[in-house]
């Protein structure tokens, strides 16, 4: 099975994207959404052609339009029987198939709709238009409840990166009344399943303040309706044209936007004269890890914790063993496994185990054989609780912890500085792990669990791990 890490976005541009663009484009104002005042006015439709292929809705298509200058996706998105909704225009083995069938019938990489999530934390100027294609309240239900509830718990924040295609006034009323984390300025009113009549159009756009409608080509020829949209307020988008003389004259009739599986910005911009100047914004990572784990009703993480996760994820610093249900205690030998991982990472060796020691496959405990523990034990950052015992199944106190990243730091060839802690608590603190507590504090690797206090004989977390491990890796590189 083909596995990414993250998916797709949608529309709305960050403040320091400008456009030079002719009065009838210029759509300006704090009424209108930032996807439509930024001044991207292409649509990478489907995600743009593949090498020529439309529709394929995939990974490897954002990736490809992306670096040819698109920022604005329409992504397809259909429910599969497994409840996935993923980024797929038709099924393409029948109705009544899951995301993996699905995702293995084809030669490129399709997503699921949390996974679009991540790839919008990867690519912050990158923003998603739905086309989810249902139009029943119940389908919009299954459909929208999914995607607010993978919002919500990756970042709220992305839902002002969506605009969402509606296809008739009872949708909208739907949607708006049952799902209020998308502005109402980033709903598209989408003709091509409506049976409105131009005036009915208007008439709602002027009742409900629409600022974006999106239709078919050959509708958006008719400039007395393109003209009234104008005089409402809206934005016209007209799909799906691949043609550069045939946008130029939709941009000459007062069409704002264009959704095109081919035509690219260094293409079109010249000729138009609607230049886009891209945001200043730090380059994405790269798309290359596997991460199948999401953040669901059982599989939760702090919001705190999602987007330093997700990064440490992407760093290779997480085991796949530990990649759910991220609020649980850690134990003593998950933590192992999430140091040896960090120190393989770090020093770029594996740590060799000889056989025939003390430290061989048996290992050096009575009680586990856990081959991170003894790689943990090799590199002296894990030690016994006496009587050859190792206790892998118990918990881990933040002192512990602390003491175990220092040696870390120091086994990987950066040690920590001393200092004293300083905590309203630091008496609690046990003796022995005194100055460890100290170093993570000055480090800023560990900081207090409430105001001013470390709570040292309180267990540690998975999530409090990851992020610890990633705030040391940061110090490393």
């Amino acid at each position: 099975m083909k596995k990414i890490i993250f998916v797709l976005a949608l529309i709305l541009i960050l403040p320091s994207l400008t456009i030079t663009a002719s009065a009838s484009q210029e759509k300006t104002g704090p009424d209108y959404p930032d996807y439509i005042t930024g001044g991207y006015y292409l649509v990478a439709h489907a995600m743009g052609a593949l090498n020529g292929v439309p529709y394929t809705n995939s990974l490897e298509a954002f990736k490809q339009n992306y670096e040819a200058g698109h920022r604005v996706f329409e992504v397809d998105l259909q429910i599969t029987s497994d409840d996935k909704l993923i980024t797929i225009h038709d099924h393409r083995i029948g109705k009544s198939t899951t995301f993996k069938q699905e995702n293995d019938a084809v030669p490129y990489t399709l997503m699921t709709f949390e996974e679009l999530c991540y790839l919008m934390l990867e690519y912050p100027d990158f923003y998603v238009v739905t086309d989810s294609k249902y139009t029943d309240n119940d389908s919009n239900k299954r459909a929208f409840d999914i995607i607010s509830k993978a919002i919500d718990a990756i970042d709220p924040k992305l839902a002002d990166r969506f605009a969402i295609q509606v296809y008739n006034q009872s949708m909208y009323y739907f949607l708006t009344e049952n799902y209020s984390l998308f502005p109402r300025e980033n709903y598209m009113y989408t003709l091509y399943m409506s049976s409105d009549s131009n005036r009915q159009v208007i008439d709602f756009v002027k009742k409900e303040n629409i600022k974006a409608v999106v239709m078919w080509d050959f509708r958006a020829k008719d400039k007395d309706f393109i003209a009234g949209l104008n005089d409402a307020g809206a934005a016209v988008y007209a799909h799906t044209v691949n043609d550069a003389d045939e946008i130029l004259e939709f941009f000459r009739s007062g069409v704002y936007g264009i959704y095109t599986d081919t035509v690219i910005y260094d293409v079109i911009a010249p000729l138009s004269g609607r230049e886009v100047t891209y945001a200043d914004i730090s380059p994405p990572l790269p798309v290359h890890v596997s991460f199948d784990f999401d953040f669901s009703e059982d599989n939760r993480a702090s919001a705190w914790a999602k987007p330093q996760i997700i990064k440490a994820v992407q760093s290779n610093l997480v085991p796949d063993s530990l990649r759910e249900n991220f609020t649980r205690n850690i134990t003593r030998a998950q933590f192992c496994a999430l140091a040896a991982a960090f120190y393989e990472n770090i020093t770029g060796e594996e740590i060799k185990i000889d056989a025939g020691t003390e430290t061989d496959t048996a290992g050096p405990y009575t009680d586990t054989g856990d081959i991170n523990i003894i790689k943990a034990t090799l590199i002296g950052v894990a030690e016994g609780v006496g009587g050859g015992r190792f206790d892998p199944d118990s918990g881990l106190t933040r002192e512990q912890a602390a003491v175990m990243l220092s040696r870390l730091a120091s086994a990987a060839g950066k040690p920590l500085r001393e200092r004293e802690p300083v905590f309203s608590d630091s008496g609690d603190i046990s003796l022995w792990a005194v100055s460890s507590v100290g170093r993570v504090q000055a480090a800023q690797i560990m900081l207090g669990a409430s105001i001013n206090a470390f709570s040292p004989k309180n267990p540690y977390t998975i999530e409090q791990s990851i992020v610890t491990m990633l705030r040391l890796y940061n110090l490393f590189k």
